[in-house]
């Protein structure tokens, strides 16, 4: 997720720049989101939320899976990245709306069939906060699909000290400019004894390299 009028306080870039990233990384990790989304009972009609869509790579496949009888609303921090997915949404005819707020700032209740956020908790130094506004936002037998990562278990094959620095940094930059944790993936597991949540399902992935997979 993107800020624009606060980008000082994120690691990553925003506006266009931020969302050919976002492209990117949809491209590599949507063979395993797809069927995430497909286990958690996205299907044609239901009205979704995404939050911390950025440039709606995820929101618009969503929209495409729950088809004109269904809605998905894009919410972000970073307003130059909306304008983009809006371009992107209208330019598919797919039934979406985005709208810059923060994930905390999230006021609806009992609105969503399906409530979904990917690799947004780690950059938000009160994640758990955002994880309540979600859970009220799905409406009584609704659906919280969170999909994050857990940055420490980043790892190279051979040994590489240089990646080994790049993931401490990394760790250390995002604490000083976002306060938030980057063991977010993990932390998931610890809610799923909140009250109200009847069911809860876990699961974990290491996707390689595109490089790795063309070794294989």
């Amino acid at each position: 997720m993107e800020r624009s009028s606060r980008s000082e306080g994120y690691v990553l870039r925003g506006g266009r720049a931020g969302a050919e990233r976002l492209r990117l990384l949809n491209r590599v990790k949507w063979p395993s989101t797809e069927p995430l989304l497909e286990a958690a009972g996205l299907r044609t009609g239901m009205r979704c939320l995404d939050v911390g869509c950025g440039g709606g790579d995820v929101t618009l496949k969503m929209a495409a899976m729950v088809g004109p009888e269904g809605h998905v609303v894009g919410v972000d921090r970073d307003q130059s990245i909306l304008q983009l997915a809006r371009r992107e949404a209208e330019d598919q005819g797919l039934p979406v709306t985005f709208r810059r707020l923060e994930a905390e700032e999230l006021a609806e209740a009992s609105t969503y069939d399906l409530v979904f956020a990917r690799y947004l908790l780690l950059h938000l130094p009160r994640p758990q906060r955002a994880v309540e506004a979600m859970v009220r936002a799905a409406r009584p037998g609704g659906r919280l699909v969170l999909e994050d990562v857990y940055f420490p278990g980043h790892y190279c094959y051979p040994p590489s000290a240089a990646f080994d620095r790049f993931v401490e940094l990394y760790q250390a930059v995002a604490r000083a400019k976002e306060g938030g944790t980057r063991r977010s993936g993990c932390a998931c597991w610890g809610w799923r004894s909140r009250p109200g949540w009847w069911r809860y399902a876990s699961g974990s992935s290491c996707p390689p390299s595109a490089r790795a997979r063309a070794s294989w």
